[in-house]
């Protein structure tokens, strides 16, 4: 349970009434207005990711309007925080009623079907800058998969491959690059349940088994190499994936997202319930913190 102070009248929120919706036409009378949006990942933020008070490190808090903004108000020392801040949706100026379409779309996607498009997103959404949807799009492709709770456990296995990826250009001639990747999977029998691809910078072992490493639950060991047929079935589908879907990124640097974006189908492909797949994106979404535009070119 989790206190708070709404209009001046105490409010328990009951965390077993967030009910994610299952199909479209719950999703729209759940998820009709920005307040009623921003009512549910209230709850969402508290369940998963609890007030903390930065100055004074209390953990008790009143909600307080000022503006137009809703914020958190520490009972302590009265230090005011934003409901979404430390959320991939801080300072978006995208309204939260898009936001939750666009990840509740993403449910309806299967693998090979169709990736994230700025320019599709710029245009079902009326945003005037592509930038802006380019930059959203690769908010939304950072929440499919979280580092610190899309972990593996079980039976993992790593290994490199070199793929070709088109789009990437180092000049004016060149128009596809080689990729070294390493892949991670989590085998189930003789398939891959579960997989996480990471860019490699150089083809050390050292490299290779660091990123290998931050994919499984801690203390867990990996067996690299000698994969066989779980791990050519994923390449074959990722380069089924690449020409299907072309990355369109001009640097090797923000290509990590969009295999990402591959992974996450991959790893959902199977799953048939959108309240499930949905409730995991938000869970993410409000333990990641957002990206700029000069945070993706910079980096």
């Amino acid at each position: 349970m989790i206190y708070i102070l709404d209009a001046g009248k105490p409010l328990i929120i009951d965390f077993s009434m967030l009910q994610v919706p299952v199909n479209n036409i719950e999703f729209k009378q759940k998820f009709s207005t920005n307040e009623q949006c921003l009512q549910f990942l209230t709850e969402l933020r508290n369940k998963y990711r609890p007030f903390l008070c930065l100055n004074c490190e209390g953990k008790k808090a009143y909600k307080a309007y000022i503006v137009r903004n809703h914020n958190f108000e520490c009972s302590g020392c009265h230090r005011q925080e934003s409901i979404l801040s430390g959320t991939i949706f801080q300072k978006s100026r995208i309204p939260l009623k898009s936001w939750l379409e666009a990840i509740w779309r993403i449910t309806e996607q299967p693998i090979l079907r169709k990736a994230i498009n700025a320019y599709q997103l710029q245009k079902k959404y009326h945003i005037r800058s592509y930038k802006t949807a380019w930059v959203w799009q690769n908010n939304i492709r950072r929440i499919m998969i979280h580092p610190e709770l899309d972990r593996f456990s079980g039976t993992v296995v790593s290994d490199r491959r070199e793929i070709i990826v088109p789009g990437i250009r180092k000049n004016d001639t060149q128009k596809e690059s080689n990729v070294l990747i390493t892949v991670v999977l989590e085998i189930t029998g003789n398939k891959a349940k579960k997989i996480r691809i990471g860019i490699m910078n150089d083809r050390s072992r050292d490299t290779m088994h660091n990123f290998s490493r931050n994919c499984v639950i801690y203390g867990h060991s990996i067996s690299d190499y000698h994969v066989g047929k779980p791990l050519e079935s994923v390449i074959i589908d990722l380069n089924k994936w690449i020409k299907k879907f072309p990355p369109k990124s001009y640097s090797l640097r923000r290509l990590q997202p969009y295999f990402d974006e591959y992974a996450f189908r991959y790893n959902n492909q199977n799953e048939r319930d959108r309240g499930r797949l949905f409730d995991k994106l938000l869970k993410n979404a409000v333990q990641t913190e957002p990206v700029t535009y000069r945070d993706i070119i910079k980096n």
